[in-house]
């Protein structure tokens, strides 16, 4: 297996990760009232943009250990 073949599989289920880590933290932040929209916005999206980070990341490693 190639390194290509785990960056394709990282970006996607990165993508995906990031996308339900987006909405299950604006959905929890969404709830609090004292925190103002936009910053409920920033919060999520930065959580969202770590874990996509982490999972390619992750899936860049294991293909240089797999490849080995």
């Amino acid at each position: 297996m190639t390194l290509t073949f785990f960056i394709i599989i990282g970006v996607v289920f990165g993508f995906v990760a990031a996308t339900m880590a987006f909405l299950t933290t604006y959905g929890e932040y969404s709830r609090h009232h004292f925190m103002a929209k936009t910053l409920t916005l920033k919060m999520s999206l930065e959580i969202a943009f770590v874990i996509f980070a982490v999972f390619v990341i992750v899936a860049i490693a294991i293909g240089f250990v797999v490849s080995k």
